[in-house]
């Protein structure tokens, strides 16, 4: 049989332990949009860098590589020519070109997605003419959604969103002549992109 001080000590534990889950739920809570802000910008960094490396190789090893952006999945397939023709989607759909990676941000970076432009009034990435539609595919390297980078130092230019929740936008944006590859992340206070 229990005494009554054991019983008042054990409601007293449980009350404790009680406001305890909902002091570290209400913590998790306050710091789970700072963590999805971390994890676009890391994926957009990923992605930058990833294609850097794929610009550098292509110069040195005298073959093409590319990107297929598939913003419905998330995914970025990376390709290398396997052909001597460049990159193609139809060579990569009939196996002549290469597949080196398949790179899934829902894996990867959890809270990062590619998409449109979640609300309206966003200036195109850095400084471009006009504001995103977000009615339109924020995946923009030509109808095939391959980003290039040629074995000549050129590259297919284009950008694409990366997005979280809440107010965390960020964009890789792709020059042609000289294959520049450069990120940002939208400062919706401010209402202007800044360079990562």
């Amino acid at each position: 049989m229990t005494s009554p001080e054991s019983g008042q000590a054990l409601v007293g534990y449980v009350i404790g332990l009680a406001v305890s889950v909902l002091a570290i739920g209400a913590a998790a809570g306050a710091l789970a949009p700072a963590a999805r802000g971390r994890d676009v910008e890391g994926a957009t960094r990923m992605i930058e860098a990833r294609f850097r490396a794929a610009s550098w190789r292509a110069l040195a090893s005298g073959r093409d590589e590319a990107f297929l952006v598939d913003e419905g999945s998330s995914r970025l397939v990376h390709l290398r020519d396997g052909d001597g023709d460049g990159v193609k989607l139809d060579d990569y759909h009939a196996g002549r070109d290469e597949v080196d990676a398949v790179i899934s941000l829902v894996i990867e970076h959890p809270a990062a997605r590619l998409g449109p432009v979640p609300w309206p009034g966003v200036p195109t990435p850095p400084v471009g003419p006009g504001v995103l539609d977000p009615g339109r595919p924020g995946v923009r390297f030509g109808s095939e959604r391959l980003a290039r980078f040629t074995a000549a130092g050129h590259a297919q230019p284009g950008s694409l969103l990366v997005r979280g929740g809440g107010d965390r936008l960020c964009s890789v944006v792709v020059t042609g002549a000289g294959a520049r590859v450069r990120s940002y992340c939208f400062d919706r206070r401010e209402a202007r992109w800044r360079r990562r």
